[in-house]
Protein backbone atom coordinates (compact mmCIF):
# COMPACT_ATOMS: atom_id res chain seq x y z
CA UNK A 1 0.00 0.00 0.00
CA UNK A 2 1.34 3.55 -0.96
CA UNK A 3 1.67 5.76 1.64
CA UNK A 4 1.05 9.39 0.81
CA UNK A 5 1.38 13.04 3.02
CA UNK A 6 -2.06 14.54 3.33
CA UNK A 7 -2.66 17.42 1.29
CA UNK A 8 -3.31 20.95 3.05
CA UNK A 9 -6.29 23.19 1.81
CA UNK A 10 -3.53 25.67 2.59
CA UNK A 11 -2.53 28.16 -0.81
CA UNK A 12 0.60 27.28 -2.12
CA UNK A 13 2.51 30.70 -0.38
CA UNK A 14 1.05 29.49 3.05
CA UNK A 15 3.64 28.54 5.63
CA UNK A 16 3.90 27.15 8.54
CA UNK A 17 4.14 30.06 11.28
CA UNK A 18 6.16 29.38 14.32
CA UNK A 19 4.41 29.25 17.62
CA UNK A 20 3.65 32.47 19.35
CA UNK A 21 4.46 32.64 23.50
CA UNK A 22 1.48 31.81 25.59
CA UNK A 23 0.88 34.01 28.82
CA UNK A 24 4.69 35.45 28.56
CA UNK A 25 6.09 32.03 28.19
CA UNK A 26 7.99 30.58 25.00
CA UNK A 27 6.30 27.28 23.26
CA UNK A 28 8.38 27.24 20.36
CA UNK A 29 10.60 24.20 22.01
CA UNK A 30 7.82 22.17 23.40
CA UNK A 31 6.19 22.67 19.89
CA UNK A 32 9.24 21.03 18.83
CA UNK A 33 9.37 18.71 21.11
CA UNK A 34 5.69 17.52 20.17
CA UNK A 35 6.89 17.66 16.38
CA UNK A 36 9.35 14.98 16.59
CA UNK A 37 7.13 12.98 19.05
CA UNK A 38 4.64 12.57 16.69
CA UNK A 39 7.43 11.88 13.61
CA UNK A 40 8.21 9.05 15.71
CA UNK A 41 5.01 7.73 16.73
CA UNK A 42 2.97 8.30 13.98
CA UNK A 43 4.84 9.92 10.92
CA UNK A 44 2.27 9.09 8.74
CA UNK A 45 0.05 12.00 10.76
CA UNK A 46 2.41 14.72 9.88
CA UNK A 47 0.46 17.44 7.41
CA UNK A 48 3.13 18.91 4.34
CA UNK A 49 4.05 21.67 6.19
CA UNK A 50 4.57 20.09 9.45
CA UNK A 51 7.20 18.05 7.17
CA UNK A 52 9.03 21.17 5.82
CA UNK A 53 9.29 22.28 9.66
CA UNK A 54 10.61 19.16 10.71
CA UNK A 55 13.31 19.43 7.86
CA UNK A 56 13.67 23.25 8.82
CA UNK A 57 14.57 22.24 12.71
CA UNK A 58 16.30 18.77 12.15
CA UNK A 59 17.95 19.47 8.70
CA UNK A 60 17.66 16.83 5.97
CA UNK A 61 19.59 14.21 6.89
CA UNK A 62 18.15 13.80 10.32
CA UNK A 63 14.89 14.78 9.31
CA UNK A 64 14.28 11.36 6.90
CA UNK A 65 16.31 9.28 9.27
CA UNK A 66 13.87 9.72 11.51
CA UNK A 67 11.20 9.34 8.99
CA UNK A 68 12.44 6.51 7.46
CA UNK A 69 12.99 4.55 10.94
CA UNK A 70 9.39 4.75 11.55
CA UNK A 71 7.95 3.99 8.06
CA UNK A 72 7.12 7.38 6.49
CA UNK A 73 7.60 7.05 2.50
CA UNK A 74 7.94 3.33 2.61
CA UNK A 75 7.28 2.48 -1.54
CA UNK A 76 4.94 -0.75 0.12
CA UNK A 77 4.29 -2.80 2.86
CA UNK A 78 5.79 -6.19 1.70
CA UNK A 79 9.52 -7.50 0.97
CA UNK A 80 12.86 -5.61 1.78
CA UNK A 81 12.85 -1.61 1.34
CA UNK A 82 15.23 0.11 -0.67
CA UNK A 83 17.48 2.35 0.33
CA UNK A 84 17.05 6.09 0.23
CA UNK A 85 18.70 7.94 -2.37
CA UNK A 86 19.33 10.92 -1.02
CA UNK A 87 18.92 12.92 2.31
CA UNK A 88 15.49 14.53 1.10
CA UNK A 89 13.43 11.71 1.07
CA UNK A 90 10.50 13.74 2.65
CA UNK A 91 10.29 15.71 -1.21
CA UNK A 92 8.03 14.05 -2.70
CA UNK A 93 7.82 14.25 -6.89
CA UNK A 94 5.60 12.89 -9.87
CA UNK A 95 5.89 11.77 -13.46
CA UNK A 96 6.99 14.50 -15.73
CA UNK A 97 4.87 12.78 -18.42
CA UNK A 98 1.79 12.58 -16.57
CA UNK A 99 1.85 16.65 -16.74
CA UNK A 100 -0.08 16.75 -19.48
CA UNK A 101 -0.86 19.71 -22.00
CA UNK A 102 1.82 22.00 -20.99
CA UNK A 103 3.25 23.04 -24.30
CA UNK A 104 6.27 21.38 -25.94
CA UNK A 105 9.90 21.27 -25.54
CA UNK A 106 12.26 20.45 -22.54
CA UNK A 107 10.04 23.06 -20.27
CA UNK A 108 6.31 22.90 -20.53
CA UNK A 109 4.06 26.23 -19.60
CA UNK A 110 0.84 26.44 -18.62
CA UNK A 111 -0.97 29.84 -18.36
CA UNK A 112 -4.41 31.63 -18.14
CA UNK A 113 -4.62 33.57 -21.13
CA UNK A 114 -1.44 35.11 -21.22
CA UNK A 115 2.07 33.40 -21.76
CA UNK A 116 3.63 36.57 -20.49
CA UNK A 117 2.54 35.00 -16.89
CA UNK A 118 2.81 31.51 -16.77
CA UNK A 119 3.77 28.19 -14.63
CA UNK A 120 6.94 26.58 -16.57
CA UNK A 121 7.80 22.45 -15.28
CA UNK A 122 11.48 21.32 -16.09
CA UNK A 123 12.20 17.67 -15.37
CA UNK A 124 14.37 17.23 -12.21
CA UNK A 125 17.90 18.95 -12.70
CA UNK A 126 21.18 17.14 -10.55
CA UNK A 127 22.75 20.49 -10.09
CA UNK A 128 19.60 22.15 -8.45
CA UNK A 129 18.58 18.64 -6.43
CA UNK A 130 21.41 19.68 -3.48
CA UNK A 131 20.17 23.33 -3.67
CA UNK A 132 16.81 22.38 -3.42
CA UNK A 133 16.34 19.28 -0.99
CA UNK A 134 14.97 16.95 -3.54
CA UNK A 135 16.72 14.11 -4.52
CA UNK A 136 17.67 13.08 -8.48
CA UNK A 137 16.74 10.06 -10.15
CA UNK A 138 16.03 11.54 -13.46
CA UNK A 139 14.71 14.03 -15.50
CA UNK A 140 11.67 11.98 -16.14
CA UNK A 141 10.41 13.23 -12.74
CA UNK A 142 9.59 16.74 -11.31
CA UNK A 143 9.94 17.77 -7.75
CA UNK A 144 9.41 21.53 -8.09
CA UNK A 145 7.66 24.26 -10.82
CA UNK A 146 7.90 27.87 -11.00
CA UNK A 147 6.14 30.58 -11.78
CA UNK A 148 7.16 33.68 -13.79
CA UNK A 149 5.71 37.22 -14.52
CA UNK A 150 7.65 39.16 -16.79
CA UNK A 151 4.64 41.55 -18.45
CA UNK A 152 4.68 44.79 -19.62
CA UNK A 153 2.70 46.19 -17.19
CA UNK A 154 4.33 44.49 -13.76
CA UNK A 155 8.01 44.03 -12.63
CA UNK A 156 9.63 40.86 -13.12
CA UNK A 157 9.17 38.23 -10.44
CA UNK A 158 9.87 34.16 -10.03
CA UNK A 159 9.37 31.90 -7.52
CA UNK A 160 9.69 28.39 -7.16
CA UNK A 161 7.40 25.69 -5.53
CA UNK A 162 7.51 22.26 -4.47
CA UNK A 163 5.18 20.00 -6.48
CA UNK A 164 4.35 17.62 -3.88
CA UNK A 165 2.43 20.32 -1.71
CA UNK A 166 2.44 23.65 -3.73
CA UNK A 167 5.14 25.49 -0.75
CA UNK A 168 7.14 28.06 -2.40
CA UNK A 169 10.87 27.82 -2.17
CA UNK A 170 11.16 31.50 -0.90
CA UNK A 171 15.10 31.25 -0.69
CA UNK A 172 15.24 31.25 -4.52
CA UNK A 173 12.73 33.74 -5.19
CA UNK A 174 13.94 36.35 -8.35
CA UNK A 175 12.69 39.83 -8.78
CA UNK A 176 9.82 40.89 -7.57
CA UNK A 177 7.19 37.98 -6.01
CA UNK A 178 3.70 38.87 -5.33
CA UNK A 179 0.10 37.45 -4.36
CA UNK A 180 -0.52 37.09 -7.96
CA UNK A 181 2.14 34.63 -8.74
CA UNK A 182 1.04 32.94 -5.47
CA UNK A 183 -2.69 33.13 -6.60
CA UNK A 184 -1.70 31.15 -10.60
CA UNK A 185 0.76 28.56 -8.50
CA UNK A 186 -2.17 27.89 -6.48
CA UNK A 187 -4.49 27.66 -9.49
CA UNK A 188 -1.70 24.80 -11.33
CA UNK A 189 -1.94 22.68 -8.11
CA UNK A 190 -5.85 22.49 -8.28
CA UNK A 191 -5.99 22.19 -12.03
CA UNK A 192 -2.97 19.67 -12.86
CA UNK A 193 -0.90 18.66 -9.80
CA UNK A 194 -3.11 17.83 -6.72
CA UNK A 195 -4.64 14.56 -8.75
CA UNK A 196 -1.65 13.15 -9.96
CA UNK A 197 0.06 10.46 -8.03
CA UNK A 198 3.21 11.36 -5.87
CA UNK A 199 6.04 9.51 -5.03
CA UNK A 200 8.25 9.30 -2.62
CA UNK A 201 12.18 9.07 -3.30
CA UNK A 202 12.39 5.60 -2.60
CA UNK A 203 9.20 4.84 -4.57
CA UNK A 204 10.85 7.07 -7.28
CA UNK A 205 14.06 4.89 -7.53
CA UNK A 206 12.05 1.47 -7.86
CA UNK A 207 9.77 2.77 -10.14
CA UNK A 208 12.72 4.59 -11.80
CA UNK A 209 14.95 1.06 -11.50
CA UNK A 210 11.84 -1.36 -13.12
CA UNK A 211 11.78 1.26 -16.50
CA UNK A 212 15.51 1.58 -17.08
CA UNK A 213 14.90 -2.49 -17.20
CA UNK A 214 12.21 -2.64 -19.25
CA UNK A 215 14.05 -0.27 -21.78
CA UNK A 216 17.17 -1.90 -21.80
CA UNK A 217 15.27 -5.34 -22.74
CA UNK A 218 13.36 -3.56 -25.45
CA UNK A 219 16.70 -1.60 -26.70
CA UNK A 220 18.75 -4.90 -26.79
CA UNK A 221 15.60 -6.86 -28.96
CA UNK A 222 16.04 -3.49 -31.51
CA UNK A 223 19.33 -3.54 -31.65
CA UNK A 224 19.11 -7.24 -32.59
CA UNK A 225 15.83 -7.05 -35.28
CA UNK A 226 17.96 -4.02 -37.04
CA UNK A 227 20.90 -6.14 -36.72
CA UNK A 228 19.03 -9.10 -38.50
CA UNK A 229 17.57 -6.32 -41.84
CA UNK A 230 20.92 -4.75 -41.94
CA UNK A 231 22.43 -8.47 -42.36
CA UNK A 232 19.97 -9.32 -45.15
CA UNK A 233 20.47 -6.29 -46.82
CA UNK A 234 24.23 -6.59 -46.85
CA UNK A 235 24.21 -9.95 -47.99
CA UNK A 236 22.86 -8.65 -51.15
CA UNK A 237 26.31 -6.05 -51.63
CA UNK A 238 28.68 -9.34 -50.82
CA UNK A 239 31.65 -8.24 -53.12
CA UNK A 240 30.95 -4.61 -53.36
CA UNK A 241 32.61 -1.64 -51.34
CA UNK A 242 29.50 1.02 -50.26
CA UNK A 243 30.39 4.45 -50.65
CA UNK A 244 27.94 6.58 -48.68
CA UNK A 245 28.55 9.76 -50.15
CA UNK A 246 27.23 8.57 -53.42
CA UNK A 247 23.49 8.94 -54.61
CA UNK A 248 23.33 5.13 -54.93
CA UNK A 249 23.79 4.40 -51.23
CA UNK A 250 20.39 6.64 -50.58
CA UNK A 251 18.65 3.47 -52.03
CA UNK A 252 20.38 1.16 -50.19
CA UNK A 253 19.40 3.29 -46.94
CA UNK A 254 15.86 3.75 -48.17
CA UNK A 255 15.70 -0.51 -48.50
CA UNK A 256 16.82 -0.61 -45.01
CA UNK A 257 14.66 1.88 -43.65
CA UNK A 258 11.27 0.45 -45.60
CA UNK A 259 12.65 -2.79 -43.79
CA UNK A 260 12.70 -1.32 -40.49
CA UNK A 261 8.99 0.48 -40.57
CA UNK A 262 7.40 -2.72 -41.65
CA UNK A 263 8.95 -4.09 -38.03
CA UNK A 264 7.69 -1.24 -36.55
CA UNK A 265 10.57 0.62 -36.44
CA UNK A 266 11.34 4.33 -36.95
CA UNK A 267 14.95 4.87 -37.10
CA UNK A 268 16.34 7.97 -35.33
CA UNK A 269 18.37 10.52 -36.36
CA UNK A 270 21.60 9.28 -34.66
CA UNK A 271 20.65 5.78 -35.13
CA UNK A 272 21.30 6.73 -39.21
CA UNK A 273 25.01 6.78 -38.70
CA UNK A 274 24.98 3.52 -36.56
CA UNK A 275 23.20 1.96 -39.38
CA UNK A 276 26.01 2.96 -41.80
CA UNK A 277 29.13 1.96 -39.72
CA UNK A 278 27.26 -1.70 -38.86
CA UNK A 279 26.35 -2.04 -42.39
CA UNK A 280 29.96 -1.73 -43.18
CA UNK A 281 30.78 -3.90 -40.60
CA UNK A 282 28.62 -6.61 -41.62
CA UNK A 283 29.28 -6.21 -45.48
CA UNK A 284 33.39 -6.89 -44.71
CA UNK A 285 32.60 -9.22 -42.11
CA UNK A 286 30.45 -11.06 -45.08
CA UNK A 287 33.29 -10.66 -47.94
CA UNK A 288 36.00 -12.20 -45.76
CA UNK A 289 33.59 -15.20 -45.66
CA UNK A 290 33.22 -15.02 -48.84
CA UNK A 291 37.02 -15.13 -49.95
CA UNK A 292 37.63 -17.68 -47.52
CA UNK A 293 35.35 -19.75 -48.99
CA UNK A 294 36.21 -19.18 -52.34
CA UNK A 295 39.97 -20.02 -51.35
CA UNK A 296 38.94 -23.23 -49.81
CA UNK A 297 36.87 -24.01 -52.75
CA UNK A 298 40.30 -23.25 -55.17
CA UNK A 299 42.91 -25.58 -52.76
CA UNK A 300 40.12 -28.61 -52.91
CA UNK A 301 40.13 -28.25 -56.34
CA UNK A 302 43.70 -28.43 -56.74
CA UNK A 303 44.09 -31.32 -54.74
CA UNK A 304 41.69 -32.90 -56.86
CA UNK A 305 43.64 -32.22 -59.90
CA UNK A 306 46.70 -33.33 -58.32
CA UNK A 307 45.33 -37.18 -57.38
CA UNK A 308 44.33 -37.00 -60.97
CA UNK A 309 47.53 -36.83 -62.64
CA UNK A 310 49.74 -38.70 -60.10
CA UNK A 311 50.41 -42.62 -60.94
CA UNK A 312 49.36 -45.28 -58.96
CA UNK A 313 52.63 -46.18 -56.45
CA UNK A 314 54.06 -49.88 -57.40
CA UNK A 315 54.26 -51.89 -54.42
CA UNK A 316 57.45 -53.87 -53.81
CA UNK A 317 57.49 -57.91 -53.69
CA UNK A 318 58.90 -58.77 -50.44
CA UNK A 319 61.36 -61.37 -50.44
CA UNK A 320 62.86 -63.12 -47.19
CA UNK A 321 65.83 -62.40 -45.64
CA UNK A 322 67.14 -65.81 -45.77
CA UNK A 323 66.21 -66.37 -49.37
CA UNK A 324 68.00 -63.11 -50.78
CA UNK A 325 71.74 -63.47 -49.97
CA UNK A 326 72.08 -66.56 -51.73
CA UNK A 327 70.02 -65.40 -54.99
CA UNK A 328 72.28 -62.62 -54.80
CA UNK A 329 75.56 -65.12 -54.29
CA UNK A 330 74.18 -67.19 -57.14
CA UNK A 331 73.75 -64.14 -59.36
CA UNK A 332 77.35 -63.39 -58.72
CA UNK A 333 78.65 -66.90 -59.52
CA UNK A 334 77.05 -67.10 -62.96
CA UNK A 335 78.89 -65.98 -65.54
CA UNK A 336 77.14 -63.32 -68.04
CA UNK A 337 76.13 -64.59 -71.41
CA UNK A 338 78.11 -61.07 -73.22
CA UNK A 339 81.31 -62.75 -71.61
CA UNK A 340 80.25 -66.64 -73.26
CA UNK A 341 79.99 -64.97 -76.62
CA UNK A 342 83.92 -65.34 -77.39
CA UNK A 343 84.37 -68.52 -75.66
CA UNK A 344 82.07 -70.74 -77.97
CA UNK A 345 83.18 -68.90 -81.18
CA UNK A 346 86.74 -70.16 -80.09
CA UNK A 347 85.56 -73.26 -79.88
CA UNK A 348 83.62 -73.50 -82.91
CA UNK A 349 86.56 -72.38 -84.58
CA UNK A 350 88.65 -75.28 -83.04
CA UNK A 351 86.09 -78.21 -83.53
CA UNK A 352 86.29 -76.89 -87.98
CA UNK A 353 90.02 -77.04 -87.66
CA UNK A 354 89.89 -80.28 -86.46
CA UNK A 355 87.25 -81.79 -88.84
CA UNK A 356 89.10 -79.91 -91.98
CA UNK A 357 92.22 -82.10 -90.60
CA UNK A 358 91.02 -85.68 -90.16
CA UNK A 359 88.79 -84.95 -93.50
CA UNK A 360 91.89 -84.33 -95.41
CA UNK A 361 94.18 -87.29 -94.10
CA UNK A 362 91.09 -89.73 -95.19
CA UNK A 363 91.82 -88.43 -98.49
Amino acid sequence: MVVRARQTKSRPGTTLTPPTAVHGQPVAQSATHNLIQRARSDPHSLSPGELLQLQRVLGNQAATRLLLANGHGAANDRGPKPAPTSPGAIQRKVVRGDLKNLGAGAAGQWHQGNDKFHVTVYGDDPKESGKRGFAFISDRWTSEFHVTDHRPTTPFGRRFYNIDDGSPVVAADQGQVGKPIDDLAEAFMLAKVNALKHYSDIEAAELQRQWEEAEKQQGSERVETMRKVIISQAAEQVGKEIDWTKPQSYALIGRVTTALRELKIELEPKEREWLKTEFDACLNRLNEEAVKERQAKEEEERLRQEALIVPKEVTPKLVPSSVQPQEDKAKQLAPSSSSMRPLVVMILVMLLAVFVGIWRMLR
